[in-house]
């Protein structure tokens, strides 16, 4: 938000500013992360413990059909989430949005994939 800091002197003249102004960009890391496959969280993290995770998920076969959910709450500003395999990027993501008080933000995160030989 817009923070305002005012001076004020017993004799201002014209070479006296007065007042400064300054946005300035407040930050929340997210307080938890979690990696949904269908209903079951197969990864998660607070805030206190954010970093590289493994998980192991499965067992599946060739062309199972699997729904994976990243969900990121009370972030600041918002997060840009991104699904990557094997270093490159996945498409086909949805994302929706929750705005909270403060400027805070939940988002989820969906991609849905049909496992192919290179996923396995």
């Amino acid at each position: 938000g817009t923070y305002r800091c005012e001076i004020t002197f017993l004799e201002v003249s014209e070479d006296c500013q007065a007042v400064f102004m300054h946005n300035i960009l407040t930050k929340a890391f997210p307080s938890s992360i979690e990696l949904i496959l269908g209903e079951d969280t197969i990864a998660e993290a607070s805030r206190e413990d954010l970093g590289d995770k493994s998980s192991v998920a499965g067992p599946f076969e060739l062309g199972d059909e699997i729904k994976l959910n990243c969900a990121v709450t009370e972030v600041k500003p918002k997060a840009y989430i991104s699904w990557l395999f094997d270093g490159g990027d996945l498409d086909g993501g949805e994302e929706s949005t929750e705005e909270m008080e403060g400027g805070m933000v939940n988002l989820l995160s969906t991609i849905k994939l049909t496992l192919q030989r290179e996923h396995l």
